[in-house]
């Protein structure tokens, strides 16, 4: 088969989503299949029309993946030959006439709509309801997203397939941790967007109460990217400006993380909605003992290893502190993580499988 990937979410900086997408890619070079990537950048997109062009909001990486997505990307692949295409953002052009695979990571958006503007909502509801009514196969990257996916979508266990991601240099940690800064304060490490449905008000305020209650001499750090349109990110942002022992580093590159997780203590995720949940794996990786939340699909990737807490109840998570704080004391956890390339070339020989007999009922329907 001649496969279409697209990788429009991949950008330059990185997040779950691009980094899936990286090791979908990886993962897909190895088959024996013709794989070709399509996003703005690769192929040079731009609008007919320089005025369009030259608006701010369309110019930015978001507006521009979408308006490629909707308006060019069909066009792109039935240039270059692409007789399936996999689409591992959720949405799919709706012009897009061959058998096709969409990639489901979550749907914290009907699950959790308070979260999300009512406007995003509607919009990614609707879209997603269209693109069902043409037929993909449905690949998720958790159980925990196929149960929201039977739930909330009404799709049958069986027609939903696991395609589940990886990171390098799984199980060789101790190659690639940075030395030890020993006289650094002892730190707990959040990463990952700042913003509502990550529960962080929760985790911060009630940080902060439990150092005071604890006297213990923990600070806590939380790298990502802040989402300042959310009041609540605002306000969180604003009360804790000047506590010293509360510090939020925003975006910071890849050297800097792997410096932020050697040097940590432990790893926080609290989290009320999480598809997979990528920094849980990587602080595995680093052998930190991790707090996360029960109920999502960072339980379920941690499972058996974790501190595990009701990310709602904050006495809870105030015990779950005080039992990280034993796990700071031991050696280095040694996880044995499931997560690897063999893994996601395995399920995604499963897909192709699928796709391939997609291919073929379509052929024989008179379409290509």
């Amino acid at each position: 088969m001649i496969i279409g990937l697209d990788t429009s979410a991949v950008g330059l900086k990185s997040t779950g989503t691009s980094r899936y997408i990286k090791c979908l890619r990886d993962t897909l070079k190895k088959t024996d299949h013709t794989i070709k990537l399509f996003s703005p950048e690769q192929t040079e997109f731009r609008f007919k029309n320089s005025f369009i062009n030259s608006i701010p909001f369309i110019k930015r990486g978001g507006i521009k993946r979408h308006l490629y997505s909707q308006f060019e990307l069909t066009r792109r692949m039935h240039l270059e030959g692409v007789n399936c295409g996999i689409f591992p953002n959720y949405l799919m052009p709706l012009n897009f006439d061959r058998p096709a695979v969409i990639i489901i990571h979550d749907l914290s958006f009907i699950s959790h709509p308070q979260f999300y503007s009512k406007g995003f909502v509607l919009y990614y509801t609707s879209c997603l309801k269209k693109v069902l009514s043409r037929n993909p196969i449905i690949a998720t990257i958790s159980e925990y997203s196929k149960k929201c996916i039977q739930k909330y979508l009404r799709i049958e266990e069986r027609n939903i397939y696991l395609l589940q991601a990886y990171i390098d240099g799984a199980n060789t940690r101790t190659k690639s941790i940075p030395s030890k800064e020993e006289d650094a304060k002892p730190y707990f490490l959040y990463v990952g967007h700042i913003e509502p449905r990550k529960n962080l008000s929760f985790l911060v305020r009630n940080f902060v109460e439990w150092r005071e209650e604890s006297g213990q001499d923990y600070k806590l750090k939380l790298a990502g990217e802040v989402w300042t349109r959310s009041k609540e990110t605002k306000k969180l942002l604003s009360d804790f400006k000047g506590n010293r022992y509360v510090e939020f580093l925003g975006y910071v590159t890849d050297e800097k993380i792997r410096k932020l997780y050697s040097n940590a203590a432990g790893f926080i995720h609290t989290g009320i909605v999480e598809g997979f949940g990528f920094p849980v794996l990587d602080a595995m990786n680093y052998g930190l003992p991790v707090l996360c939340s029960s109920g999502s699909g960072t339980e379920e990737i941690s499972a058996g290893y974790a501190i595990t807490i009701d990310p709602f109840n904050g006495e809870d998570f105030k015990r779950g502190l005080d039992r990280l704080i034993f796990g700071t004391g031991q050696k280095k956890t040694n996880y044995s993580i499931r997560y690897t390339p063999e893994l996601m070339q395995e399920q995604l020989h499963d897909i192709l499988s699928a796709l391939e007999n997609k291919k073929k009922e379509t052929i024989v329907s008179g379409y290509l």
